[in-house]
């Protein structure tokens, strides 16, 4: 995944992942990272609604919509 950085940086790469609660949408978001090469904590932005990563020179953000309502 490390070796495939530029390719993802260059096309705008996204991911959407949907889910009930406690599905492992956090836990493969946090293996992904860690496949990457952060060596911290991958917290689920649940209550933060948004955490951010950086890997090299690309950055990656966590959302996670849940508490969300739907509009009206």
């Amino acid at each position: 995944m490390v070796s495939h950085l530029d390719a993802i940086g260059a096309a705008g790469f996204q991911i959407n992942l949907s889910g009930d609660l406690g599905a492992g949408k956090t836990a493969l978001v946090r293996a992904m990272l860690h496949a990457l090469g952060i060596t911290g904590t991958v917290k689920s932005p649940t209550f933060a609604l948004l955490e951010p990563y950086t890997v090299s020179s690309l950055d990656f953000y966590h959302f996670d919509f849940y508490r969300l309502k739907e509009p009206g």
